[in-house]
């Protein structure tokens, strides 16, 4: 009887022992299989954290993704900028990439770094993975690095076992390098060249530069304004805004991988200038008669009278724009091609918007 029951006890522990370790222990004493077992048994809670970090670390790059997606979208809403930068002119949080001459282009690639390591470590505190240190991204190969000093750690504290499992949590990540065309173009249209100055430059160039009146002798000298409002229009300063307005609309369109739209926030036209006058004579002549001992004797006495006035002018014309720049990518509406983020405590899909405004003296 008692050698049937330790055969029972043997295949129960047995089986157990088979279930975790997913192989098969054949051991023919009770003493032997309950030593075995306390073995199998040790194997596997160390297995058991393993596989805990080895998940963890796999999992990783779902946070890293996300939080690239949220460090993209932040950026491009923030022109650029992950924080607050006063060196830098800006309105409601919008700043400015042009000013006149002046440009203002941000390091993108470091404020994406920034963000996505600001970002990336609430994930991992939540994973209980050691904070990043620092993030690397490399904008030719389209890569993400995270790197931290510290290893992940899972303590296994048993009655049979006491140890201390680590894993390297560093992780290498890649992402779609047409993500960052917003910067890219915007950069190639209002950095390195100034489509909204050549849009503007175009209308004002040719726009009633010159200006010249005949006017009668007595209503000259004219003031620049004057012939400006007699030749080209008192309606010329509305006109050309029009024009320039539909100008930098023109440019609305797909550029490559992205889609841009200007909000035109201020127009503005003026002119200054300079007249020469040309005054024309013209002769005129009467009979002057005197009597002279009894004869009247008369002559023709001629004298130059001013007969009309030319005011000629000369004007440069000056446009004062404000716009407001939106880059979205992708150009598609395909809303499968979208990105997840939050934004004022909502998660959504959107599109990469990036936003800055440009600021414009033009003077033709």
């Amino acid at each position: 009887m008692k050698s049937k029951m330790k055969g029972l006890i043997g295949i129960i522990i047995l089986g157990v022992a088979t279930i975790l370790l997913g192989g098969a222990i054949y051991l023919s004493t009770s003493v032997g299989v309950q030593k075995s077992f306390s073995i199998a048994l040790k194997e596997v809670y160390i297995l058991k954290a393993i596989n805990q970090l080895e998940s963890i670390k796999q999992f990783l790059e779902y946070p890293i993704n996300y939080s690239f997606s949220q460090a993209i979208y932040t950026v491009a809403k923030q022109s650029g900028y992950c924080n607050y930068n006063p060196s830098v002119p800006q309105e409601s949080g919008i700043y400015y990439w042009r000013v006149k001459s002046s440009t203002y282009f941000p390091d993108y690639i470091g404020s994406l770094e920034k963000c996505l390591k600001k970002y990336l470590n609430k994930y991992a505190d939540s994973l209980n993975v050691p904070e990043y240190k620092e993030v690397k991204i490399d904008e030719n190969e389209g890569k993400i690095s995270v790197i931290t000093d510290s290893m992940m750690s899972k303590s296994v504290d048993t009655q049979t076992i006491d140890a201390t499992i680590k894993a390297n949590p560093n992780r290498t990540t890649y992402f779609d390098k047409k993500v960052l065309s917003s910067f890219k173009t915007a950069k190639r249209l209002y950095i390195d060249s100034d489509i909204i100055k050549t849009a503007v430059l175009n209308v004002i160039k040719n726009s009633c530069k010159t200006a010249s009146k005949k006017y009668s002798c007595s209503e000259c000298p004219k003031t620049p304004s004057q012939v400006h409002d007699d030749v080209c229009g008192a309606s010329w300063k509305s006109e050309t805004e029009s024009k320039i307005k539909k100008a930098i609309n023109s440019l609305n369109g797909i550029y490559g991988d992205v889609r841009i739209e200007h909000d035109i926030k201020y127009i503005d036209v003026s002119y200054s200038g300079t007249c020469d006058h040309t005054y024309k004579y013209k002769k005129e002549c009467y009979q002057k008669c005197e009597n002279i001992d009894g004869e009247e004797i008369c002559n023709t006495v001629c004298y130059d009278v001013c007969d009309y006035c030319i005011a000629s002018c000369k004007y440069t014309n000056q446009a004062e724009v404000k716009v407001l720049v939106k880059v979205y990518y992708p150009a598609s509406d395909d809303k499968s091609l979208f990105y997840p983020v939050y934004d004022d405590g909502k998660r959504k899909l959107s599109k990469i918007v990036l936003r800055f405004y440009v600021r414009e003296t033009i003077i033709s």
